[in-house]
Formats: C-alpha cells, structure tokens, sequence
C-alpha cells in the first residue's frame, strides 16, 4: 500500500465521516486511548448542520431535541465527558394557531392523553360530534405508557399493525398519526408504513408530552458541537482529514486493513467505523456487504423531501417569539414557523427580521407551494410579503426519516469483515431520535469498538 505518512499512517480506527455521529465516535475512542483517523469528506465537517449564509445572517435550520430521561442525552453525555465549552440554549416555546383564528396558544408539557386531545381538536378537521374522546385517549395513553426501554425496541414494529392491535377507530388512527407527523416534520400520508410505533410516539413524547427539550446550540451545532468534538481528536493525539472522499474500504481475507481515498492517499487500521449513510457505503467495497442486502431494499419507503425557506424581512412585522405550529384548515397541512432572529440572535447582526419556515414532503421547489406559504405568512402577519428582501429555499432528498425509525437496520458490528463497525444513524440498537440517534450510535459504537478493539493503544 502506498502510505500518505509512513509515521502516523497505521491507526487502532479510523472513522470515516465526520458528522454528529462520527465526531462524538472519534473523540469518545480518542478519550478512551485509541489512535484515531476521523476522515470529514467535505472540508467543514458538519456540513449537513451548517447555518445557511443570507445577507450577512445565518439560518440556524436545526434545533436538536436532547432527551431528558429514558437513558438519552448521549450527545449532552459526551460534552460533559469531555468537558467541552458548548453552550446551549432552550428553544423558544411552542404556540399554536389555525389560519385565520386570530387565536394562538402556548403549549405546555402534554404529560396525558387528555391534554394531547386538546392539541388533537386543533390539528385534525374532524366534526367534534364524531369523535370519541374515550377512544382517542384510550390509543394515545397506550403509547405514552410505553416503557422507554421497550419503545425503542419497537423500532420495526409499523405503526399501523400497533394501532391494529389496539382495535384503533379511524379517528384515533388519524389522532396519532397527524400528532407524529406534525412532531417529525412529515407528511401524514403513509406515515403508518413510514413510521414505527418507536418513531411515532418517541417524536409525539419528546416534542408534545416534556420527555425531551428542544435546544439551540450556540452558534449552531457545527460550530458550536461539531467543531469542538473534532478539535477534541485533534488536541489528543488524534488526526483529522478533510475534503476528500472514501474511495474504498480495503479488504484482505476477510478483515478490513485500512481505506483508500480519492486522492490516492492510503492507512491502515485494524478497526474502521463507517459513519456515513447507507446510500453511501456500497461504493466503499468491491463485494457488497451481506448486512446490507436488506436495508437497502428498504431505502425507497425513506424517498422524502424537505423544503426549508429562510426569509429576511426589511421591517419588523412578525410579532411572534414562539415557534409557531400554524395549521390550515384548507389543506389539513401544519407548517412550523420560528423567527431565527429571537431563537439564535447571535446569528442576526441588525435589526431585520430573519425567519424559518420548514415543509416536509415537497415535491420540488415550486412557486406555488412558495406562494401558498406566503399567504398563510400574510394571513397571520400583515405586511408579510411586502417586507421580503431576501430569501432562500433550501430544497434537498433529506435523511430526516431514516432506518431508525422502522425496517432493517445495520448491525453495530459487521458479521462478514472483521474489524467494520456502523456507528451512523440508521444502525441498530436505537436510543433516540434525530441528531439523538446520531450522537447515540457514535457513542454506542465507540463503546463497543473499545471494548473489543485489537491491539489499540495510546498515542505516543
């Protein structure tokens, strides 16, 4: 093999991506003594959590849930482990309102069935006359009384056979299922085959029912999270490449021996973590994985689009400092509106008004969905439209519903190459949600790299 550095080119891992899950496996194995490689194949790492530049702001488009309790915070567990300087805010609160109510409300913490229903009246558009509140609570207590533990095994168990189960009515299945879709960002519409009852009920328990917080990490979390976890690997001992794809995992007898970039550089490892998407990791071999025959067959239910529109306004004309949840009785959707200006003010140098508002299931950049957001804007802030002066539509294939939340997933260990680990998101076991899960199968993965790594010792 040609050697980038014959001096630092063999190490005990290299972990191949480096965002949230990635960054928190190489500076947990870092911690723990091993010689690390963390290959970021763009040249930030975090690109994926990066602010999005508009006229001198920057739209923070993430706020990560951190769970409170159920045995999750492994993203907040690692920077206390590590002792990192990352500072980070509680999200504004959430309000409600339906176009053209003229009302909005704050949300508490909907620790019950009973208070869930309330937010239930205002986001489906059934006739109260028909609905029975019994019913209703009867489905949505079964699955807040899960026991965490138990939630997360039942990551492959479809929604839609749960609610089977439990004899559901029709409008208890659409109480739950709009519920989990407006908590996930998703369109409703199949959600039952796209959704577990864990990515169902974990989204509704940590967004609506006070299991977990939503937060902002300052400045945002590639620069306040990511950054930090990748100078941790670095300032001990550790080593780290940018801007440069993977070209091959590097195979011999059955074990890994290391990976081949595209710009001919080369190392060696006896453990190497893949950190990345599933879509990306067939073109790493020659010989395609046995484990992941599966999961890819199950990668067109993930097909999902998100469009994201951050808009400057010239004037103040929003006077909401809540994310706003803004259903339409018109179309039944649910459109989540945050004023950036308020949530990440460190982001907003002057006095214009920086705003978020995010769609899942777009189906392309169209001016008509543009526009009919833009009225419901104006519906509920006057002066919308007029005060636009910059905007940008961020509209991309999305991983945001992935193989955590239902169908095959990849083993933490591989059973056909010795030494290949899968610490990115869509792995098995599953301890959490979003960038949650991310953090958690890092961790995860770091933990059982270390327990069972060949030979790795501390950098001299």
């Amino acid at each position: 093999m040609d050697l980038h550095d014959s001096e630092a080119a063999h190490y005990d891992v290299i972990v191949v991506g480096a965002g949230i899950a990635g960054a928190v496996c190489a500076a947990t194995l870092t911690a723990r003594g091993a010689h690390v490689l963390l290959i970021s194949e763009t040249v930030n790492p975090g690109h994926n959590v990066r602010s999005l530049p508009l006229d001198g702001h920057l739209a923070c488009i993430q706020r990560p849930v951190w769970h409170m309790g159920g045995g999750g915070g492994h993203w907040a567990r690692v920077v206390r482990e590590l002792n990192l300087r990352v500072r980070v805010h509680g999200a504004p609160p959430v309000s409600v309102t339906a176009r053209g109510s003229g009302r909005r409300a704050r949300l508490p913490f909907m620790l019950s069935a009973t208070a869930l229903c309330d937010l239930v009246l205002l986001l489906i558009d059934v006739p109260r006359e028909v609905l029975d509140y019994g019913e209703i609570q009867r489905v949505l207590s079964a699955g807040l009384l899960i026991p965490w533990d138990q939630l997360c095994q039942m990551h492959n168990v479809k929604l839609e056979a749960w609610l089977d189960d439990q004899k559901a009515d029709q409008p208890s299945r659409l109480a739950v299922e709009v519920l989990a879709a407006t908590a996930a960002g998703v369109p409703v519409t199949g959600i039952g085959q796209k959704l577990s009852v864990f990515g169902a009920f974990a989204h509704i328990r940590m967004h609506f029912a006070g299991e977990g917080v939503s937060s902002v990490i300052e400045p945002d979390i590639q620069r306040g999270l990511v950054l930090p976890l990748t100078d941790y690997v670095e300032d001990h001992g550790g080593m780290l490449w940018r801007g440069t794809k993977v070209q091959r995992v590097l195979v011999e007898t059955g074990a890994v021996q290391g990976v081949r970039l595209a710009d001919g550089r080369t190392a060696t490892a006896s453990e190497v973590a893949l950190a990345v998407g599933n879509r990306r990791i067939p073109s790493f071999f020659a010989e395609l994985p046995g484990e992941l025959s599966e999961p890819l067959r199950n990668e067109p239910i993930f097909k999902h689009e998100l469009m994201m529109i951050a808009t400057l306004l010239t004037r103040p004309v929003v006077d909401v400092t809540d994310q706003l949840l803004i259903h339409d009785p018109s179309s039944g959707s649910n459109v989540w509106f945050i004023p950036l200006n308020v949530g990440t003010p460190w982001n907003s140098p002057d006095e214009r008004q920086l705003c978020l508002h995010w769609w899942g299931g777009a189906s392309g950049a169209s001016t008509a969905l543009v526009d009919n957001l833009d009225d419901l804007c104006e519906d509920e802030f006057p002066g919308w439209k007029s005060a636009i002066t910059r905007r940008r539509l961020i509209h991309r294939r999305d991983d945001w519903l992935n193989h955590c939340y239902v169908g095959p997933k990849l083993p933490r260990r591989s059973p056909t190459i010795a030494g290949l680990w899968f610490v990115g998101e869509s792995t098995e076991p599953v301890g959490g949600i979003a960038l949650e899960q991310a953090a958690f199968a890092g961790y995860d993965g770091a933990k059982a790299i270390s327990a069972a790594g060949r030979g790795m010792r501390r950098p001299t």
